[in-house]
């Protein structure tokens, strides 16, 4: 009996031992994951233990300050009446401190460490938790904080990477299965470099895991987007529009006060005619050889406006200028026709010409993915067209798992391709 008792000692020793080697061996700076030990699953799982230390999601939204919000996230179902209550009182929980902070303890231990490492001064802003529900079949809990210059801010541009290491090396070694990582561009910025590993995904960097980080896996940059500059130019096409529209209205109104009521609506619509076929068609100006006798356009005014205001009104037009006009009416619809008839080289077409070119070859839906590859883009040049496009209603897109699906506007994705 005591050889058995011994015997039953030793192995509990040697366990021990075994158990306080592996713990010794492991890494001084633990990797912080969207999960926590003091949630229990067990009343949202019922029963099923296989999910209940499975990490969720990392969001890290950039600030153009450098800051950054950090987002951790845990999802459950709650598509059934028991599961849905489960859920509701694990929240209640969850938001009055009864089961910790989703693993938030983590970033407080490598905070100044990164600093150090870094070179800037670095804090948490504790923001507390909270709990959503999507519709009826997903709860989530978060966990919601801000790390201050997490990213460096230059003269051009914003870069993130430094952050994720410490004086023992990166702190995020990688993700298991089932973890997502998602580090999002700041608002009006996009990303322009970025490793090989994640998907660009509406100007966020995205990793699935399983998957293993090394030194430089975690580096991007971001610059501020161009797009302010076309709607700048927008509003430069509308001041001239409206100063064209303006100039034929004081021109309408000066002939009205000028001729009797008889002869006002007649002479009005036959002078703004004239007007407006006058205009050179944006973005072109007449020749020296093209204007009335060699002129310039200086000479051209001068002489219409010694002409008189009677001399335009009475004017007709030429039997020649007709001619003229419908030879060119006819070699413009010659031309249409020809051009109708032949496929256009890809190369001749804008970007966003090219894809709605794929999407028409391809009944009007195409994987991101598969644009990337037949276009031979980069990931980050698709990416941010598509977001341009899709904001601009020329293409629509949905997200299906981790792919988005393009499609054109009047395609119904419900139906079978």
């Amino acid at each position: 009996m005591r050889t058995t008792a011994a015997a039953l000692t030793c192995c509990l020793l040697i366990v021990a031992l075994t158990g306080a080697t592996v713990v010794s061996g492991a890494s001084s700076t633990p990797s912080p994951v969207a999960s926590d030990s003091g949630v229990d699953l067990a009343p949202i799982q019922s029963g099923d233990t296989s999910n209940l230390t499975s990490p969720e999601t990392i969001e890290i939204e950039i600030q153009s300050d450098g800051d950054a919000r950090f987002v951790l996230s845990k999802e459950f179902p709650t598509a059934s009446e028991n599961q849905s209550a489960a859920f509701d009182r694990l929240a209640a929980e969850y938001e009055n401190g009864e089961h910790g902070r989703l693993g938030y303890g983590t970033y407080v231990e490598i905070v100044d460490d990164v600093a150090a490492t870094t070179g800037r001064s670095m804090e948490l802003v504790e923001n507390g938790p909270r709990t959503t529900r999507d519709g009826d079949d997903v709860g989530t809990l978060e966990y919601r904080f801000t790390w201050t210059n997490f990213a460096t801010v230059n003269e051009a541009n914003l870069t993130v990477g430094d952050a994720f290491h410490t004086g023992q090396g990166i702190w995020l070694g990688g993700l298991s299965s089932g973890q997502q990582l998602r580090i999002q561009a700041p608002e009006g910025y996009s990303v322009t470099e970025s490793p090989s590993g994640p998907q660009i995904d509406d100007d966020a960097l995205v990793w699935d895991g399983p998957v293993t980080f090394e030194e430089a896996d975690l580096r991007a940059t971001f610059e501020e987007s161009t797009s302010t500059s076309t709607f700048g130019m927008t509003i430069v096409l509308g001041l001239v529009v409206a100063l064209i529209v303006l100039t034929v209205l004081l021109f309408g109104w000066q002939v009205l006060s000028d001729r009797s009521d008889d002869d006002r609506s007649d002479d009005l619509l036959d002078r703004a005619g004239e007007f407006v076929a006058a205009l050179p068609i944006l973005g072109e100006r007449p020749t020296r050889d093209e204007q009335p006798n060699g002129g310039t356009d200086h000479d051209s005014a001068s002489s219409s406006a010694n002409s008189g205001t009677t001399a335009v009104a009475d004017a007709e037009p030429s039997p020649a200028a007709d001619a003229t006009e419908q030879s060119a009416s006819q070699e413009t619809e010659t031309s249409n026709g020809d051009a109708e008839g032949e496929s256009v080289d890809p190369e001749l077409l804008s970007d966003e010409e090219r894809v709605q070119q794929l999407l028409e070859e391809n009944g009007g839906r195409m994987k991101q993915a598969n644009i990337v590859t037949e276009t031979g883009w980069s990931n980050a040049k698709v990416s941010q067209l598509l977001s341009r496009m899709d904001e601009e209603d020329r293409i629509d897109k949905l997200r299906i798992g981790r792919e988005n699906l393009i499609t054109l506007p009047d395609v119904d994705v419900t139906d079978p391709e």
